[in-house]
């Protein structure tokens, strides 16, 4: 990439900081959307002044506190109330436009680099959430620099091609304190990039190849030490709450003298998790999501479980869409079902784009990632505000290969 290529990537971060600093201060004083779309920002920013004044929370989940914590950080330079955190995560929105742009380059272009970063810096709903104080903005901004890292050192050589995977394990690890079950899929993916790369490499380049497998196990193997001692050495609020990575699968209620099958352990820790949330919705706000996907749903084979992940990968992707969802006349679900039918085009233009890519280490690590974060996330998906949030850290993946695709049809291969 030239120097003029990097001067209108900045420009384009630039542009999109712009255009989310502002969404941030006119939502601030006039709410662009109902009440219940700002429960989580309201919900953060009360945990910090409390934190802030000393005085004693009850247990979070590990990444709310990890989030939390920046937002008390920021109390005292700049004080309480929703803009610190929003303008901090409009910076954080445009550096992961930036640094997509800059993974898509890496794996299809500079052409493709520019168009991807200017989709997401002009995407409504990234924009809209990265906006808000939640964490969001930060776990995109982790997510995207370490991809970038990644798939930049896979085109890189000698010491540079180890600083860079070294800066991208560091990037997995930080995002570990913001989504912990990211890790064991970041260590996947970067194996399988990582065994691509040794078995292109030529005879004398294979040991350093292999290596490149081996760089984001360090996040994993490393996350659970260091979130302990950090949670004794700040006092952490959440004594209930342990570093582990994923959460334990609790048994269900049984008859006497049968154990619970495997079946029953996922179906009742989803029903149980996504009954919480709604509880919570309810005690805190009176309101019960009014699209919540399928809380109640019992899985009876596996079979059904596995035609299930499909469906709800595809509800966390794309949905709302026209004649797929009811949009009730409501403006709010008619614009997200117009953006949605924008994604479904740019997950079709990535297929053409994508052929022929397969192999390559950088394409592999994202598309190994893309298809082992996504089933994970959309299982536990328990509504469409909560969809329309976690889509923005997972259409960035297929983002290159669309660019590549939209850029040049006939050339999108390579």
């Amino acid at each position: 990439m030239t120097r003029g290529w990097w001067a209108r990537l900045a420009a384009i971060c630039a542009a999109a900081f712009v255009l989310r600093a502002g969404i941030a201060v006119v939502d601030a004083r006039r709410p662009l959307f109902p009440e219940f779309y700002y429960y989580d920002e309201r919900d953060y920013l009360r945990t910090a002044d409390e934190l802030a004044r000393g005085e004693s929370r009850g247990a979070m989940t590990p990444g709310k506190e990890a989030y939390t914590m920046l937002l008390v950080a920021l109390h005292g330079p700049f004080g309480s109330g929703p803009l610190p955190g929003r303008l901090t995560n409009a910076a954080f929105g445009a550096g992961a436009a930036g640094a997509w742009g800059w993974t898509a380059a890496s794996v299809a272009g500079p052409p493709a680099g520019l168009a991807a970063a200017a989709f997401l810096a002009l995407w409504p709903s990234n924009a809209f959430h990265s906006a808000q104080a939640i964490k969001e903005a930060p776990t995109s901004l982790l997510l995207a620099l370490c991809a970038a890292l990644m798939c930049a050192g896979f085109g890189a050589q000698g010491r540079r091609r180890n600083l860079l995977f070294l800066a991208a394990a560091l990037s997995a690890l930080a995002l570990g304190f913001l989504r912990s079950q990211l890790l064991p899929v970041a260590a996947a993916a970067g194996a399988a990039a990582g065994t691509a790369a040794w078995v292109r490499a030529p005879r004398g380049g294979k040991a350093a190849a292999a290596a490149a497998a081996f760089w984001l196990l360090l996040p994993l193997l490393a996350y659970r030490p260091i979130k302990a001692a950090l949670q004794q050495r700040l006092g952490s609020q959440n004594p209930e709450y342990s570093a582990n990575i994923l959460p334990e699968l609790a048994p269900p209620a049984a008859e006497p003298g049968r154990t619970p099958t495997a079946l029953q352990r996922i179906s009742t820790y989803r029903r149980n998790l996504l009954g919480g949330v709604i509880a919570w919705s309810v005690q805190m706000h009176g309101r019960t999501p009014d699209s919540a996907l399928w809380p109640e749903v019992e899985f009876r084979s596996w079979p059904e479980l596995a035609l299930f992940i499909p469906k709800a990968a595809f509800f966390e992707l794309f949905m709302p869409l026209p004649g797929l969802y009811p949009l009730q006349g409501k403006p709010s679900r008619m614009l997200a079902a117009a953006e949605g039918l924008v994604l479904l085009v740019t997950a079709l233009f990535a297929l053409p784009g994508l052929c022929g890519r397969e192999r390559d280490p950088a394409a592999l690590f994202l598309l190994v990632f893309f298809l082992l974060a996504v089933p994970g996330t959309a299982f536990l998906e328990f509504d469409l505000g909560s969809a329309s949030r976690h889509r923005i850290h997972w259409i960035p993946f297929i983002l290159p290969f669309a660019a590549a695709f939209a850029v040049s049809p006939r050339r999108g291969r390579p």
